[in-house]
């Protein structure tokens, strides 16, 4: 998925689409788009790879994140393009979304023994 297509769908969730009359609007949240759509693809790279994040430099560019994780990217760009139009409402709702799933990404990699032991000579 590019990150025109990742951009595109958030905005219909955000209804700031020129179907809605908003084309004004639309052209200016386009403009701020690589950044939000960076932001978001940077954290969730975190969270499920582990080589060297590299950003997008245009909206044609594909977001190499698995099929599962896109649909959450979507969600985190609603609420960061929200924020960026002062529209709280819509930017909790979609932070509390994107939040709540992108929980489901955390992962046990690895488990360590943290309970002490008494040493031998106590046990006597």
């Amino acid at each position: 998925m590019t990150g025109r297509e990742i951009a595109e769908k958030a905005l219909n969730r955000l209804g700031y689409t020129a179907a809605n009359g908003n084309a004004q609007l639309t052209q200016r949240v386009m403009n701020k788009a690589v950044d939000v759509v960076n932001d978001v693809y940077a954290d969730l790279w975190g969270k499920v790879k582990e080589d060297k994040f590299i950003p997008i430099s245009s909206l044609n560019d594909t977001v190499e994140l698995p099929p599962s994780v896109l649909h959450i990217m979507v969600y985190g760009v609603a609420a960061f393009l929200a924020q960026s139009e002062n529209d709280g409402d819509q930017q909790q709702w979609w932070i509390s979304v994107y939040n709540s799933k992108r929980l489901g990404l955390s992962k046990v990699t690895k488990k360590k023994d943290v309970l002490p032991t008494l040493p031998r000579s106590w046990m006597q």
